[in-house]
């Protein structure tokens, strides 16, 4: 895989830690953990998505992994804060990029939001973002 991407491609983005409380199984079952991701990664343009919603892995992942770019999914509607999202980045305060996607595309549909935009979805999809 490295010599192919290296090779190929532009950048590769590792499945390193799902997001969402129904995801504990499967996070189990697929063995993740700083120590699997860590020897999966090589130098070279490799980003690992890491789910916010497991703080104490996103900081494992962050201190085995000091230099790889995270993307992390679970922030807002998925149950993830700002403190949980906190360790992702690196001591310079770099090397994370927080998404929050339902946060937005679904913000029209949160009742403050319809009591002051009605149906200005986009309105209010401007203001959560």
């Amino acid at each position: 895989m490295r010599k192919t991407c290296l090779g190929a491609c532009a950048g590769l983005a590792l499945l390193a830690g799902l997001s969402g409380p129904a995801q504990a199984e499967n996070r189990t079952a697929m063995g993740v953990g700083a120590g699997a991701v860590a020897g999966a990664l090589v130098a070279g343009p490799v980003g690992a998505v890491v789910g916010a919603t497991y703080p104490a892995e996103l900081a494992e992942l962050r201190a085995a992994l000091p230099g790889v770019p995270f993307l992390v999914p679970g922030y807002g509607t998925q149950g993830a804060t700002a403190a949980d999202v906190a360790p992702a980045f690196d001591a310079d305060g770099l090397g994370a990029i927080i998404n929050s996607s339902r946060g937005i595309i679904f913000a029209h549909q949160k009742p403050e939001a319809r009591a002051k935009f009605g149906d200005d979805w986009r309105g209010a999809i401007a203001e959560a973002v």
